[in-house]
């Protein structure tokens, strides 16, 4: 009877253990992607980095926006002037 209540926690912790692992995704196989924003809405006078791929659109008029492009490392900013914009990454 002691052997058969030893199996029956042995088995217990087991398969909680295995549950654990898969709620905690310890089976591996994912992806290290960063998921993108849909939207980023511009604040004024906060420098925000472009990658490559995003498109800038105004959503009030008149707004004027200061892009930065550093020719070293070929990073750009935009800086929000005045009005309002978003940038949007392109399908």
């Amino acid at each position: 009877m002691k052997n058969m209540t030893l199996n029956m926690i042995g088995y217990s912790v087991i398969a909680s253990f295995a549950l654990f692992l898969t709620a905690c995704g310890g089976g591996g196989g994912g992806s290290n992607e960063i998921p993108q924003p849909a939207q980023i809405e511009l604040v004024e006078n906060q420098p925000v980095m472009v990658e490559k791929g995003w498109t800038l659109e105004k959503t009030s008029e008149p707004t004027e926006v200061q892009v930065e492009t550093d020719l070293t490392t070929g990073q750009t900013q935009v800086i929000l002037v005045s009005g309002s914009a978003v940038l949007k990454p392109t399908e």
